[in-house]
């Protein structure tokens, strides 16, 4: 398995949906010892969910929420097993990333904000290709860890959706913006 290459993309179904909790739960409940509440906290049905899955089973997950201008990018989950592994070209936390900030260029959104372990800082950074940085004076503390508030602004992708592209564009599903949907196929349009 270490040679697998490691697919990411919308969890888009029930059944990924609750592979992305389970992931969630065993790392953040299970391992870390946070209380369900803290972990569960209400905002699991108004965002997007990623799933990074190696050889077909499921490995790390992240979860993206939309305000106003800008994108929070929260909640990166990885199971112990698929940690410091590399598939490919890098690991599950990096394609999750990756695919994360490419999926909000797309959809227009430039300004990414998010919060991070104090330890966890330069991965961000990297993830963030060099425009996220910490925030001065933004930080608290998460149990008896820093956690810093962080933010940044990338170079718009050409290709984002707007209000001018193509209105089938806008009713295509989420994660498959670039295939035509069902009503495009229905009416003969691609």
């Amino acid at each position: 398995m270490q040679n697998a290459q490691i697919q990411v993309a919308i969890a888009s179904g029930f059944d990924e949906m609750v592979q992305a909790i389970a992931i969630r739960s065993a790392v953040y409940v299970g391992e870390k010892g946070w209380s369900f509440k803290e972990e569960w906290d209400g905002n699991d049905f108004t965002c997007t969910h990623l799933l990074a899955k190696v050889g077909g089973e499921s490995a790390g997950t992240l979860r993206i929420r939309y305000f106003g201008d800008f994108v929070k990018v929260e909640r990166l989950a990885v199971l112990p097993h698929f940690r410091q592994k590399r598939y490919g070209r890098k690991g599950v936390a990096f394609e999750l990333g990756d695919y994360a900030i490419d999926f909000c260029l797309k959809k227009g959104f430039r300004r990414i904000y998010g919060h991070a372990l104090e330890e966890l800082v330069p991965f961000w950074q990297k993830i963030g290709r060099g425009h996220i940085t910490p925030l001065d004076g933004a930080s608290f503390s998460c149990g008896d860890k820093a956690v810093i508030a962080m933010f940044g602004e990338l170079p718009p992708d050409p290709s984002a959706i707007t209000k001018d592209s193509d209105p089938y564009i806008t009713v295509r599903p989420e994660g498959h913006l670039d295939r035509p949907g069902f009503w495009e196929l229905a009416n003969g349009a691609h």
